[in-house]
């Protein structure tokens, strides 16, 4: 890569040069910004002075806004708008949402193998998950507060981390799942009791959308 990419000038007479990862840094904060994002999973690819945009989006007037913040963008003198509109994106996103809300795998205490009474389960979302052509997949491990910080975040890396191997073993494409991990921080339900604890010792499910796979086809903004 080289270290600049961008030129735009600025008041008529500054010309700002930036490294191509402060204009993705600047891209994905407005991005994030926006709450009518979430789940999307759009694609900047930096080419000289241009920002090429590739992914799904929900409607003409969400891929339009994307495009503008982007063209934006300190740095950034042409935009691409390779987005991709799916008239059943928000039906899609619903239906994916609601099945993964409901396939939370929980663990014993201080254990991070996957428990044999919730193979049948894990096994029925990787059926799902492997006819979603279109979605990365986010395996979130948790858990309780029984043990110190650093032990919780570690048994909850492990716990995503063994959830993520068992599902790429089944055949789904290990670049399509992203591991993450929490340790105690985001409890579902009171440490103040066993049954709280044993429902913040999981691994969740959620999604993101994948970028297009195909050539870009400069249809500029």
């Amino acid at each position: 890569m080289h270290s600049v990419k961008g030129i735009k000038k600025l008041n008529n007479n500054l010309v700002v040069l930036l490294p191509e990862a402060e204009i993705l840094r600047q891209i994905k904060q407005k991005i994030s910004g926006r709450k009518d994002f979430k789940n999307l999973d759009n694609k900047f690819i930096i080419e000289e002075d241009q920002v090429v945009i590739e992914g799904f989006v929900p409607d003409q007037k969400i891929k339009s806004e994307i495009g503008y913040l982007v063209s934006e963008t300190v740095g950034v003198r042409v935009v691409i708008n390779n987005l991709t509109v799916s008239e059943n994106f928000e039906n899609e996103a619903k239906r994916i949402k609601e099945f993964l809300s409901k396939q939370t795998i929980y663990f014993p205490i201080n254990r991070f193998t996957i428990p044999e009474n919730q193979i049948e389960k894990l096994n029925e979302m990787v059926d799902f998950i492997k006819k979603q052509d279109k979605i990365k997949l986010n395996v979130k491990g948790f858990s309780d507060i029984s043990s110190s910080f650093e032990y919780n975040l570690k048994i909850s890396r492990l716990r995503a981390q063994n959830i993520a191997d068992y599902i790429i073993s089944q055949n789904f494409p290990s670049d399509d799942i992203v591991v993450e991990y929490f340790g105690d921080s985001d409890p579902v339900a009171s440490n103040d009791t066993k049954n709280g604890q044993a429902k913040n010792r999981r691994v969740e499910f959620g999604f993101k959308w994948r970028e297009k796979n195909s050539e870009a086809t400069n249809r500029n903004l």
